[in-house]
């Protein structure tokens, strides 16, 4: 289990000079602003000293993991987003799906965003026509969904442009 520690850094001054006191105080607080830079560390972690090795402690149920300066912090958010959502601030799957329950399929919307997704990565204008991307649509995305021809991709990208283009002069004419 996590027990807190009080002093992390060892305390025994190396020389009593004026000037190697302030030189190690302004390291060791450099250091500590690094370490603890992360938000996750600071709001949901703290570092304790267990069995002579440093851990990182979660404030909610006190599981320890091994802490080492420079290792990041991928278990730690990994550790909050499954055991803590409510703390990390992410919302859960179920919260998530809850949404969906607002959506309605439109045949103009799928045109439309299948347009804008073959645009933006280069792909063919048959590709809303391939077997295997219409089944994967109908099977994991929405039953409803229906294939796309290239001439009516063509169209809607067409479309697109001119209400893309007609924004982008009205965009222009007002800062002219």
């Amino acid at each position: 289990m996590c027990t807190p520690i009080e002093d992390v850094h060892n305390s025994t001054p190396a020389i009593n000079t004026q000037e190697s006191e302030t030189e190690e105080q302004a390291n060791t607080s450099s250091v500590n602003q690094r370490l603890n830079a992360s938000d996750i560390f600071k709001l949901h972690f703290r570092k304790e000293k267990i069995d002579g090795t440093m851990k990182a402690c979660c404030n909610y149920c006190n599981k320890s993991f091994f802490w080492k300066s420079g290792l990041g912090y991928g278990s730690y958010r990994y550790h909050l987003v499954n055991n803590h959502p409510e703390k990390y601030g992410g919302e859960t799957q179920n919260a998530t799906f809850a949404n969906l329950s607002n959506f309605h399929y439109s045949d103009k919307r799928n045109r439309e965003e299948l347009a804008k997704y073959v645009a933006v990565d280069h792909l063919s204008f048959s590709f809303g026509e391939k077997l295997g991307f219409n089944n994967y649509c109908q099977k994991a995305l929405n039953p409803q969904a229906k294939r796309v021809p290239r001439t009516t991709l063509t169209r809607t990208l067409k479309s697109l442009y001119q209400k893309i283009k007609k924004r982008f002069r009205m965009f222009v004419f007002w800062f002219t």
